[in-house]
């Protein structure tokens, strides 16, 4: 049997755990033009939400274009990305791509290539025809799926992605034209998905902010214990393999119920004891150490590249809970010097994305490397 636990790429299909109710709200907010900030910390399955949605949008007949900011490093990059995009999800057929780009936008020379797996791959040359590739974004590119969707009578809905990293082309610029387009549009919905929590709500809560009110603010939330349960259960009795009660526990305990890292334990689990019919707790500790072991290396070039200041804290956090961490007891206890020093610390973890603040407390990103410090103390 294929190890059923997937991790580190988009899930679907039976290893998609959940989320019904997610999905079910998104449709109806979508069909009703609604534009949504979905905000989830890393690891939750944001873009596997997004694409499973995306399936259920298609069968209702509606147009989808996900756009990844991560792979953005320019604004030329970004408006090729954007793009190519939008047009691909409407078309697959090289010459009908390459009419939509005659007809809406003329200035672009696009490139058709195909793909190792067969698939044809849409390119644009953004060395336009007209000089101001900022007026072309402006006129025509952030309009190009409204444009798309009256020409076709289809409801189109694009979803950005880690929108937040918009703010590292050319911040709130991108932002004010994106908006000025967007909400004069009336045939597309869009979905603002981001894991920098910090950054999004500031976007979508800012009065300063282009985006301020500009749509429904969504918290993804962990799956339910409860659901992870029964999913691990039904899938290593598949192969008859029986779970303790203990060891179903522990997964969860030690993983915190985080999706990633819950499917990532029970694929190193699947594989380490394939050959075994009953599965314990000594059974996951041997397998938690394993990953220890092979993350090793990585944790400790981590670790030694952290400021010794940043260094103390993580590990107060690891060992001593995130609670409370500027109270005189936590800094008395950990020996972590004076409160100011201590925020400039956390500032930097979280903007560097090993620390995350959820209702309050604190918590390291990486379990495992929270785990590691456990161990390291």
């Amino acid at each position: 049997m294929n190890n059923p636990f997937i991790y580190g790429e988009e899930v679907i299909g039976e290893s998609f755990i959940d989320r019904k109710k997610e999905i079910e709200t998104f449709v109806r907010d979508i069909e009703s033009n609604e534009r949504i900030f979905l905000i989830s910390p890393r690891r939750y399955g944001k873009t596997s939400l997004i694409v499973n949605l995306f399936l259920a949008l298609k069968k209702k007949g509606l147009l989808t274009a996900r756009i990844d900011l991560y792979k953005a490093t320019s604004l030329q990059s970004f408006a090729n990305l954007y793009a190519s995009s939008v047009i691909n999800a409407i078309e697959s057929k090289p010459e009908k791509l390459v009419r939509i780009i005659q007809e809406f936008l003329p200035a672009l020379r696009p490139t058709i290539t195909m793909s190792p797996s067969g698939k044809t791959e849409l390119g644009l040359d953004l060395r336009p025809r007209e000089k101001n590739l900022e007026l072309l974004l402006l006129d025509k590119l952030y309009n190009l799926p409204e444009s798309i969707a009256d020409k076709r009578k289809k409801h189109i809905v694009v979803a950005f992605d880690e929108f937040q990293e918009i703010r590292n082309l050319d911040g709130k610029n991108i932002e004010k034209a994106l908006r000025s387009s967007i909400q004069q549009h009336h045939s597309v919905s869009y979905i603002f998905a981001g894991s920098k929590k910090t950054i999004l709500y500031d976007m979508a809560s800012n009065p300063s902010s282009p985006f301020y009110k500009m749509g429904k603010i969504v918290h993804l939330n962990k799956i339910s214990k409860e659901d992870f349960e029964k999913f691990i259960v039904k899938e290593f009795a598949k192969r008859k393999t029986f779970l303790f009660d203990d060891a179903i526990e522990k997964i969860i305990s030690l993983t915190e119920n985080v999706p990633y890292n819950v499917q990532f334990l029970c694929h190193q689990l699947w594989d380490k004891c394939y050959e075994k019919k009953k599965i314990t707790v000594q059974d996951v500790d041997e397998t938690i150490s394993d990953i220890l072991s092979n993350q090793t290396p990585v944790y400790l070039t981590i670790w030694d590249n952290l400021p010794l200041s940043q260094r103390h804290l993580l590990k107060a956090i690891a060992i001593s809970g995130g609670k409370n961490i500027f109270s005189h007891d936590f800094l008395t206890e950990n020996k972590l010097g004076p409160a100011p020093s201590v925020q400039t610390s956390v500032n930097l973890l979280l903007s560097h994305g090993f620390l995350e603040k959820e209702n309050g407390n604190y918590t390291l990103s990486d379990v495992f490397f929270k785990r590691w410090l456990e161990r390291k103390a």
